[in-house]
């Protein structure tokens, strides 16, 4: 997110999750961008967010985007930890978005494209369940253990990933 941008200025901030956009649901990053790019500029359209298990709304009034912000960031890219993983607590609303049964746990909503988690093949979805043989049943677990390991060494991960049933990815911090 750019600092002055339509969606700021609405008051949406990093780390929420877009759930809808005009009442219809977001089924990925990729279906919002879409989504927002069909709203044509000066448009003003409500959006939907899970911010800390809270649902709210904002309007948010569409303007072109500024390419020469885009292009003159040189803030990196959101990423949670060394390993490339943005996680978050699991909620009941993002259990149903990933369509799991499970509501309580850690999960894995979005990779850094080229990050070492990329390149092991976790995915947005995996719930954590250990790290290094250590039960995770929250964030600041998972921080902590993820903490624990010094850069170069192993981390383990055993994650629940939809479809598979339970597998084990092992990375270097």
């Amino acid at each position: 997110m750019f600092k002055g941008n339509p969606a700021e200025k609405a008051g949406i901030k990093p780390g929420d999750i877009i759930l809808k956009v005009d009442g219809e649901e977001v089924e990925s990053s990729r279906d919002l961008t879409k989504r927002i790019a069909g709203i044509p500029v000066g448009k003003t359209t409500k959006i939907k967010v899970l911010r800390n298990g809270r649902k709210k709304t904002f309007t948010v009034t569409i303007a072109k985007r500024d390419d020469t912000a885009l292009a003159s960031s040189n803030r990196p890219a959101r990423q949670e930890d060394a390993l490339g993983l943005y996680i978050s607590k699991l909620t009941p609303e993002i259990a149903r978005r990933f369509n799991l049964e499970e509501t309580e746990g850690v999960i894995i909503l979005s990779v850094e494209p080229g990050s070492k988690a990329s390149k092991a093949g976790l995915r947005p979805g995996d719930l954590i369940k250990e790290v290094n043989h250590q039960v995770i049943e929250t964030v600041k677990d998972y921080r902590e253990a993820i903490k624990k390991v010094e850069s170069g060494k192993s981390v383990q991960l055993f994650i629940r990933r939809i479809n598979a049933g339970f597998v084990v990815v092992k990375l270097t911090k």
